[in-house]
């Protein structure tokens, strides 16, 4: 289970990483911005974004590596 402390320092991440989403001309760079800035600002060896297409998860972009991948 995910902490308080992080659960709150994800959520400010995020807040402040949206308001520079609108400076991207597609999905895929603004993805790609996304998961670079959890990788630097939050110390993540690895992220996923996924997306749900009709009830299933799909892996959108996936960076750096884990023991499951």
């Amino acid at each position: 289970m995910i902490g308080i402390y992080v659960e709150r320092k994800i959520d400010h991440h995020l807040r402040v990483t949206a308001r520079q989403l609108i400076m991207f001309d597609t999905e895929e760079e603004s993805l790609k911005f996304l998961i670079d800035s959890f990788q630097s600002d939050l110390n993540c060896d690895f992220v996923c974004i996924l997306l749900n297409e009709k009830g299933n998860l799909v892996p959108k972009v996936i960076n750096g590596e884990s023991e499951y991948s």
